[in-house]
């Protein structure tokens, strides 16, 4: 009798089904703005609203711009993309807020998020030499870039020439 009671609880037990995947996904790729044209090597970051990083530079999209989150608990989210030498899109100087490089998300227990896109455009760079009075290159001095508005990206405020006078800031949104 209690070895038909074991094999009935067996039984039950195999058959019930419980829901232990409650954590979602999201799936998509990065392409540059205004183009279907992927970009590979893409770092992505996934940050819960208000917190430290979730999934920061794990994930790396591959040749075809394709990356994959998985197991991602259920909330709400800040996602972005960055690689070097590209930036969010700034369409006529203005730039995406969400939307581009960042995009707020949220995700539901079991949801499957595919088809997600973010796009990148290539930064721009100001380069060039300082040199004194007499031409001889100005070592070390002070480059200051300054935004024309609060809420451009600038990847730094102060910069310094080298050596032979030059400079170089990069990762610079259009505008």
């Amino acid at each position: 009798m209690k070895l038909l009671s074991l094999a009935a609880l067996v039984s039950c037990l195999m058959f019930q089904t419980v829901e232990t995947n409650i954590n979602g996904s999201i799936e998509g790729t990065v392409t540059r703005y205004a183009s279907n044209d992927p970009i590979g090597g893409v770092a992505i970051a996934l940050w819960p609203d208000g917190s430290e990083a979730y999934f920061d530079g794990e994930i790396v999209t591959d040749d075809k711009g394709h990356f994959m989150l998985e197991n991602v608990i259920p909330g709400k989210y800040v996602i972005r993309a960055m690689r070097g030498g590209f930036v969010n899109p700034a369409p006529n100087g203005v730039r995406l807020q969400d939307g581009g490089s960042t995009k707020t998300i949220t995700v539901k227990p079991g949801q499957r998020l595919t088809n997600f896109s973010l796009t990148l455009s290539t930064g721009s760079v100001i380069a060039g030499r300082v040199i004194d009075a007499s031409g001889k290159p100005g070592v070390s001095v002070e480059i200051k870039l300054k935004a024309t508005s609060p809420e451009r990206h600038t990847p730094g405020s102060y910069f310094r020439s080298d050596d032979r006078g030059e400079y170089r800031i990069f990762d610079l949104e259009a505008g």
